[in-house]
């Protein structure tokens, strides 16, 4: 299920904006007190973690990637973070994903249809070796880049998650000036704002994969 837009959607908002009402949030102190700089951090921290915990459909994308025969890989596309799940359009049959060294211990010298996948720095290597054609789906997400400039925006579409951004940087700011009350407050606010997010996909950290994916194949289908 993936996340669910409410009517009180918006345009992202730039980093200048997030800025001010962080600064605002704190007592609008000069910026010889607390620079734009040491803002800008907390809130590309708090954008961090929220691009990389939680899924975020504004950041997925998808490929269509046409093998060669005797070819076994592949140029990962320029924008690319990780791979969601790649399906064989040319068969309907979805791939599975294999650690590095499992695929490098298969034999790869016999061509036929690829049925496993895995990634290693720019590239991904099919297993087998393609023996034809195949037209693969890939899903996949975009890498976020931090924001700096002040038009800079956020990646997202519901309000909400700005709002979540401008108090995970909020605590992170009272933290680091030992204002601990104003940080617990802040965190429980943070929280909150993340609880009431609709439908809310959590990444499973030890695996790297989400706990629920509309796009993951069911067993049946592999």
């Amino acid at each position: 299920m993936a996340l669910l837009l409410s009517p009180t959607t918006t345009m992202a908002k730039a980093l200048s904006v997030i800025r001010t009402s962080v600064r605002t949030a704190i007592g609008n102190p000069s910026t010889t007190e607390v620079s734009n700089a040491d803002i800008d951090a907390a809130i590309n921290d708090s954008y961090d973690e929220v691009v990389t915990r939680f899924r975020h459909p504004e950041i997925e994308s998808s490929e269509t990637i046409t093998t060669v025969s005797g070819t076994a890989t592949d140029a990962v596309p320029a924008d690319y973070w990780y791979t969601l799940a790649m399906r064989d359009e040319t068969n309907s049959k979805w791939l599975r994903h294999r650690p590095l060294e499992w695929v490098l211990q298969q034999d790869n010298d016999t061509n036929s249809q690829p049925a496993y996948y895995t990634h290693t720095g720019s590239n991904f290597i099919f297993s087998p070796t393609p023996d034809g054609a195949y037209s693969i789906t890939h899903y996949y997400v975009k890498v976020v880049t931090a924001l700096s400039a002040d038009a800079d925006t956020t990646v997202f579409i519901h309000r909400t998650w700005d709002e979540i951004i401008k108090y995970g940087a909020l605590w992170r700011l009272f933290q680091d000036y030992g204002e601990y009350d104003r940080m617990i407050h802040s965190r429980n606010v943070w929280r909150t704002l993340i609880n009431s997010m609709p439908e809310t996909e959590t990444l499973n950290e030890e695996t790297a994969q989400y706990i629920i994916g509309p796009i993951q194949p069911n067993e049946s289908e592999l």
